[in-house]
């Protein structure tokens, strides 16, 4: 069997590793001069250099050469995920007493710190305080922030950092050239991109695709990775920049069903909508911008990545449209203008000998805010169903959070039970409680406070006809497939999106 480039390629001396300048040039000068420490600490990315350094360091403070994996009985490499709990660690403290059996010290290595339980930690650390002197422990972790300050104050820490895309392309040239596989440098640049600053990732990028074909272009990495298509992506842009939300829709389902995950669809989708920010004259508002990049960095850990990236598309249209007011008077016909008009006129005229008057009715004016001359609606089921019929006009997305709503009107307290963490947080925003506390002040005359909570018991209940499966496979998967506008609307409480049977937007 033969073995894989990353274990081939991984670094065995000072001079072999790249990008880590700033650790192994201390490291090495503190071995020459004999200054060496008890505890070691190395932090940073997966797939950079840190186990590999560790085991050049272990190798080098026992003078011994660092050829090979071969086993050594005094460089001791622990997988701290695996021996996490206490025991473990116990058992260790009453091993490192014994002396080396060829080497000066004896080092443990070990990897993902972070794992250890609290009390493995506790144990730990009264070693770390009173270690034997043939004893160095190196410890590596990708999550710094989760070990106890104690630990680490004890140790000392190098902060390995991310391999630029340039210095990975490089090292994947003379990598390729090495094992005479034939990619043109797009590829290499592509598989460097991918690979996220990480040695490893890169390096496992380029043994997967070297078996692609003959000869590698940037068109295989593109099709192994799962990118979407420049030309499919900019449709979709596009149809962001015209705020067509019947185009969105259909690329977006289109893209699913080609199979292409929506996370990729999500990065990918940011990287271009970053571009257009930078640029002199961007297609889209930056602010609406920002705050759809916001909305597309959280869609790889949502629960539902497909219907949240449907969601962020179509609630950025509505951002993207001029912000139209929700009627709530009558529109006053031309007669009554003119009445209206003519009424201005002559108390104009009265007022020219009365400034007495003039003054007292400004004072008025300004002490006095303008009220509807509408009836104020005090049923509070009138009130609530009022309130959605107007944001529904101007405000789809929202409308559909609000219907999964439980409301209760307590004097001037409204609170909006919902069945779901995700609707809460959404109408939590200032700019949606601004327009409901607005919309009921213009209903009403009172300044309500909008509180948000979670119950259970408002979830609502997922009716039996809708398929386990749902997706952009559910046709060929259920006999009765439910579209991607339809478990929105039934689960996740989007907005109207299509207006009425003629096709009109609402």
């Amino acid at each position: 069997m033969g073995q894989v480039l990353y274990r081939k390629y991984r670094s065995r001396t000072w001079d072999e590793v790249v990008g880590q300048e700033h650790v192994t040039t201390t490291l090495k000068h503190a071995i020459e001069n004999k200054i060496i420490s008890h505890a070691y600490l190395f932090t940073g990315p997966r797939g950079i250099g840190k186990t590999s350094v560790a085991r050049i360091l272990a190798y080098a403070v026992n003078d011994m050469d660092y050829k090979d994996d071969s086993t050594q009985l005094d460089i001791i490499e622990i997988d701290a995920a695996s021996n996490r709990r206490i025991d473990e660690i116990r058992e260790l403290r009453e091993r490192i007493h014994i002396t080396p059996t060829i080497a000066k010290y004896k080092v443990y290595i070990v990897d993902e710190v972070h794992m250890l339980t609290r009390e493995a930690f506790n144990a730990l650390l009264k070693i770390l305080e009173e270690p034997p002197k043939h004893v160095i422990f190196i410890l590596a972790t990708t999550e710094p922030h989760k070990l106890p300050e104690t630990i680490i104050s004890r140790t000392q820490r190098f902060s390995f950092h991310p391999i630029s895309v340039d210095l990975l392309t490089e090292h994947l040239r003379y990598i390729a050239k090495t094992e005479k596989i034939t990619i043109d440098d797009e590829a290499l640049h592509l598989i460097a991109i991918h690979g996220d600053g990480s040695f490893r990732d890169s390096i496992s990028l380029l043994d997967q695709v070297r078996g692609y074909n003959k000869k590698i272009t940037a068109n295989e990495v593109h099709l192994l990775v799962g990118d979407v298509p420049s030309t499919l992506l900019n449709k979709l842009f596009q149809s962001l920049v015209k705020a067509d939300r019947s185009e969105i829709i259909a690329s977006l389902q289109s893209l699913l069903i080609d199979g292409y995950e929506p996370a990729r669809v999500a990065k990918q989708l940011a990287a271009l909508i970053r571009e257009d920010v930078l640029s002199d004259n961007p297609s889209l508002d930056r602010k609406v911008s920002y705050t759809l990049l916001r909305e597309l960095i959280d869609i790889p850990s949502s629960i539902e990545p497909s219907t949240g990236l449907e969601i962020a598309l179509l609630e950025t249209i509505n951002d993207n449209l001029p912000d139209i007011k929700p009627v709530t008077e009558k529109v006053v016909k031309p007669k009554a203008a003119e009445k209206v008009e003519s009424e201005k006129i002559e108390s104009i005229d009265n007022t020219l000998t009365k400034p007495a008057e003039i003054n007292q009715t400004k004072d008025t004016k300004q002490q006095s805010p303008i009220k509807s001359t509408k009836p104020a609606i005090t049923d509070p089921d009138k009130l609530w169903d009022q309130l959605l019929e107007i944001i529904k006009q101007d405000h789809n997305t929202l409308y559909g959070i609000l219907r999964m709503a439980k409301p209760k009107f307590a004097n001037e307290l409204l609170t909006l039970n919902f069945g779901f963490k995700f609707h809460q947080q959404r109408v939590k925003e200032i700019k949606n409680r601004q327009i409901i506390t607005q919309i009921l002040f213009d209903l009403n005359g009172q300044n309500y406070t909008i509180e948000c909570v979670v119950d259970e018991s408002a979830k609502p209940e997922v009716p039996a006809e809708i398929p386990i499966i749902a997706g952009p496979f559910a046709e060929e998967r259920n006999q009765a497939p439910v579209s991607s506008l339809d478990m929105i609307d039934d689960i996740f409480g989007g907005g109207e999106i299509i207006g009425e049977q003629d096709g009109s937007e609402s």
